[in-house]
């Protein structure tokens, strides 16, 4: 790279790696943020049909007790599109 000057090449480095870090980031949001939302979103729902019941206990038969829980019932029942539906 004769054509770029020392500080010409420090930005495109920069620029590399703040593009890798920014798909890095991608990644981790895909991968490991949306099982997290999935069992969640089916745990408030959960929450909201079982709170119509005139039970006095409605968290005793849970179908997602926790997260770890819900997210390896769902992977286990659904695969592993099951995480990442919406």
């Amino acid at each position: 790279m004769k054509f770029l000057k020392r500080g010409d090449m420090l930005l495109v480095l920069y620029l590399i790696i703040m593009y890798t870090l920014m798909l890095i980031n991608s990644f981790n949001s895909i991968v490991v943020t949306n099982p997290v939302e999935v069992v969640k979103v089916r745990m408030q729902l959960e929450n909201q049909l079982a709170s119509k019941h005139n039970s006095k206990n409605i968290f005793k038969d849970r179908y997602y007790p926790g997260i770890t829980k819900g997210i390896a019932r769902l992977f286990r029942e659904e695969g592993l599109r099951g995480l990442y539906r919406g």
